[in-house]
């Protein structure tokens, strides 16, 4: 478990700097109830493991698909992220869900829905690219409520 944080730490960050101290003291400081909850409970960690990544329902407002970019952007979440109430997404559900959008005949437009203090730089490019690559099909804004930093501002602009 010791060693999750420590690749975390290791990993590039484009992401606000208090907001990433925050989450890192976060986890550090609940180290040993996730370790003992790993070791006594496996069905509820792996339970926690499938969901931490899923896609969320493409919620589809009129002919607007709206995509939430929320939380701490990561190639992939954590599975405690979720008991600690860390909020992060997935660079796989941006993804997954601008393809469900595109393929969608009912979807003219895809707005992103910005409040992160940004993530993980591996991984943004692709689904920045995505991103870029989607507006040759239907028109993509990008709307940040209060944050949207570095990762986050990468894929809104």
């Amino acid at each position: 478990m010791n060693s999750s944080l420590a690749d975390l730490q290791r990993e590039a960050w484009a992401m606000e700097p208090r907001a990433a101290k925050a989450v890192m003291e976060r986890i550090a400081t609940s180290w040993p109830h996730l370790a003992q909850l790993e070791a006594s409970s496996p069905a509820v960690v792996s339970a926690a493991r499938l969901k931490a990544n899923q896609a969320p329902a493409l919620q589809v407002e009129g002919d607007t698909a709206r995509i939430p970019v929320r939380g701490m952007l990561m190639k992939s979440v954590p599975w405690y992220f979720g008991l600690l109430d860390i909020e992060a997404t997935s660079y796989g559900a941006i993804h997954a869900q601008i393809a469900e959008a595109l393929s969608d005949e009912s979807v003219e437009s895809i707005m992103l829905d910005v409040e992160s203090p940004g993530g993980l730089v591996a991984g943004v490019e692709e689904v920045g690219d995505a991103i870029f690559e989607a507006r040759k099909q239907m028109d993509v804004s990008a709307h940040i409520s209060d944050l949207g930093a570095s990762a986050a501002y990468w894929l809104a602009s």
